[in-house]
């Protein structure tokens, strides 16, 4: 746990890298499978991520017991090996604080949270929300500005959050790279800044800098255990090598296109969030995807397969790229 009072000074020096969260995993009978969630904790930290957040993929189908549960669950996974945080927002800014308290109880470097997205008609009630959580919590906070919170917040509103000692770090989780480069002017210089599209990642490196990704599956989607194109551009973006590092990420193309079409509906109306379609991309890649828990829909099994064939046939073209054969690595 990183006390509020430090949180700042330890995001800057930690926070860094590769960022990604597993999605909750449950047996076929819709219990919640802690054995399939580490089994997917330890296969991100195979594929070397930097660290790991955990937003329960669909806290809308948990309990809060079960959302404290599965946390202590994904906690225990980690076992400190990585720095790691867990989403604990709710509308009720007291269970915001239990949530949060349980996760630092149990582990958590750092907690994210989101503004409300009913009650919160105000950019000065968004401000009192988080001042609340911070007073009743000792442990640093992540922001998360997105569109499914009802409300993005402006460059205004998260320069007096940056303000506030525990918030240390921001996921902007927007859909606007102009509108994030004047998020980043903001508060870059109080708070590290990430925003997670993988699409726009290197320019982000290049022209916001921007050193860390917190929270794509682009980490786990679009890279294999023995074949990381995003971990290898990445790298080579950090060391300055922005050429190679677009050759790499320009022959990831067609399984980029793939996935960005899968996460087009987060950006606009859609009949379902693409978690089901992400568990089924999963399992192709290795690791534990199973049921989605109702009211949630798992994807129809033909067309769950058809998707998982056009999955498999991408990753296999793409992989042929001959960029792929090149010595551009690091080290």
């Amino acid at each position: 746990m990183v006390a509020a009072s430090d949180a700042k000074a330890w995001a800057f020096e930690h926070l860094r890298g590769l960022f990604c969260s597993p999605l909750t995993i449950f047996h076929d009978d819709f219990s919640l499978d802690a054995d399939g969630l580490a089994y997917n904790v330890n296969h991100l930290l195979d594929l070397g991520v930097h660290g790991l957040g955990y937003g329960h993929s669909e806290p809308w189908s948990l309990t809060h017991e079960e959302r404290r549960q599965t946390a202590a669950d994904y906690l225990r996974a980690v076992g400190g090996r990585v720095p790691c945080y867990v989403h604990t927002f709710d509308h009720s800014a007291p269970d915001t604080v239990d949530l949060t308290n349980h996760a630092t109880e149990h582990g958590a470097d750092l907690v994210m949270i989101e503004p409300p997205y009913e009650h919160s008609k105000s950019e000065d009630h968004i401000y009192r929300y988080f001042s609340y959580v911070a007073d009743h919590t000792d442990i640093g906070i992540i922001l998360l500005n997105t569109p499914h919170s009802g409300r993005i917040m402006s460059a205004d509103l998260l320069s007096r959050l940056a303000d506030i000692p525990a918030v240390c770090a921001i996921k902007d989780g927007i859909n606007d790279f102009t509108t994030a480069r004047l998020h980043a002017r903001a508060i870059a210089d109080r708070i590290v800044f990430s925003m997670p599209r993988e699409e726009e990642v290197l320019p982000l490196m290049m022209y916001v800098g921007q050193r860390v990704q917190l929270g794509t599956s682009a980490a786990f989607l679009l890279q294999t255990k023995d074949w990381r194109p995003v971990s290898d551009y990445l790298a080579l973006a950090a060391a300055g090598r922005f050429d190679d590092a677009f050759r790499v990420w320009s022959a990831l193309g067609p399984l980029r296109n793939l996935w960005s079409e899968m996460h087009a509906v987060l950006w606009g109306d859609a009949p379902e969030h693409p978690v089901a379609m992400a568990k089924a991309w999963c399992e192709v890649m290795g690791m534990r995807g199973g049921p989605m828990r109702p009211p949630n829909l798992s994807m129809d099994p033909e067309a769950k397969r058809r998707f998982q064939d056009t999955i498999q046939r991408t990753l296999d073209e793409t992989r042929r790229n001959p960029v792929f054969a090149e010595s551009l690595a690091i080290g």
